[in-house]
């Protein structure tokens, strides 16, 4: 009877049930590969082009009739082009991967590119390759932060959450063709 003394609280823990793991579950919404594509296409080409659109609208007047459909058109044109993008390069398991790469590579692109005026091309990439990591470090600000977490990692995660809805295989390749507007014409006649 001594010898129980000695015992601690937790060694009666084998009498306890185990305490149950609590969760949080996190709603994920389906969608299928093009409505996330452009959705994607959508959030890029409006908030990671601003030195775009802003270098539009100094040729461009918006409030003119002629302004707005050229303003209209250039957005229709762009993110349908993205979009048809995305779905051309679209593999199952590598889809969200994809796009949430994307998501991340446009904010920073866009960041500095409004920020700086950089216009990024096969000069821009070869300075990048050779900074070494005192000039890095002077790029990377608190701003450069908040705004690849606003406006790269959050949309990104977003599109890593989502569910991607698949069809069979035909049905997919149909819809994709259909969507970038590569499908074959009703009348098949191969004329215009």
């Amino acid at each position: 009877e001594w010898g129980d003394r000695g015992r601690t609280a937790n060694s009666a823990s084998h009498l306890r049930p185990p305490l149950k793991e609590h969760t949080v579950k996190i709603a994920r919404p389906t969608v299928n590969s093009a409505a996330l594509a452009a959705a994607c296409a959508t959030f890029i080409i409006l908030a990671d082009n601003q030195l775009f659109w802003s270098s539009l609208f100094k040729v461009v007047d918006p409030r003119t009739a002629h302004g707005f459909f050229l303003s209209v058109a250039s957005f229709v044109i762009l993110t349908g082009t993205l979009t048809a993008l995305f779905l051309v390069l679209s593999v199952k398991h590598l889809f969200q991967p994809l796009l949430m790469a994307v998501m991340i590579l446009s904010s920073i692109i866009g960041y500095y590119a409004s920020g700086y005026g950089v216009i990024i091309d096969r000069g821009m990439l070869q300075n990048i390759m050779e900074t070494d990591s005192r000039e890095a470090a002077d790029l990377l600000t608190g701003s450069f932060v908040v705004h690849t977490v606003l406006f790269g990692l959050l949309p990104a995660l977003a599109v890593g959450l989502s569910r991607v809805r698949s069809r069979p295989f035909v049905k997919e390749l149909g819809f994709r063709l259909a969507s970038i507007g590569v499908s074959p014409r009703a009348d098949s006649g191969g004329g215009p």
